[in-house]
């Protein structure tokens, strides 16, 4: 029985590892994960900041890096048409 239990505490760390390691990733290069980000983040075609106090985690761009368009990928601050 204590080698079932072991067997099973083992599984669950492997999952959860899994998980945070998938989670706190991103695929674009100018990307960083963030456990508490803006819940409106800024792009191109929306310069101002939306007052919130709330937060979420996800990927978020990296300094002087901002959405080339909501949802879009994260461009050099200065690249904005």
């Amino acid at each position: 029985m204590k080698c079932a239990t072991v067997l099973f505490a083992f599984a669950m760390l492997i999952l959860v590892v899994t998980n945070t390691i998938a989670e706190d990733t991103c695929d674009d290069a100018n990307e960083h994960f963030l456990e508490c980000g803006p819940v409106y983040q800024l792009a191109c075609d929306s310069l101002y900041e939306k007052d919130t106090v709330d937060c979420t985690q996800g990927c978020f761009c990296k300094p002087s890096y901002i959405r080339s368009s909501e949802g879009g990928p994260c461009i050099p601050t200065n690249n904005c048409p």
